[in-house]
């Protein structure tokens, strides 16, 4: 869908009977297959409101420019699971 050919290099195969887990470790390398526009436009879908867009906006200042927000959370006391005596801690201290 990204116009783009992946390639694996296995390094590390091993698979564990007793868990079942399996474990693979190599190398991955992008081929890029051209300039067809729907690839393009697919690729910037992709990019735009992604964790490297955000990142590299954030890098250079351009947060708001991009498109994204920051907003300031401010802690909120719930005073309904505010730490309480209960019932057998409070006849202990009586």
């Amino acid at each position: 869908m990204l116009g783009y050919k992946i390639h694996y290099d296995l390094a590390e195969f091993s698979y564990d009977d007793a868990t079942g887990q399996t474990y693979l470790n190599g190398y991955t390398r992008y081929e890029d297959l051209g300039t067809d526009k729907k690839w393009l436009k697919n690729r910037q879908a992709s990019y735009y409101g992604s964790t490297l867009h955000f990142y590299r906006s954030l890098i250079r200042n351009e947060l708001y420019e991009q498109g994204f927000g920051t907003f300031l959370v401010k802690q909120v006391i719930d005073s309904a699971h505010e730490s309480t005596l209960s019932l057998e801690q409070a006849e202990a201290a009586a």
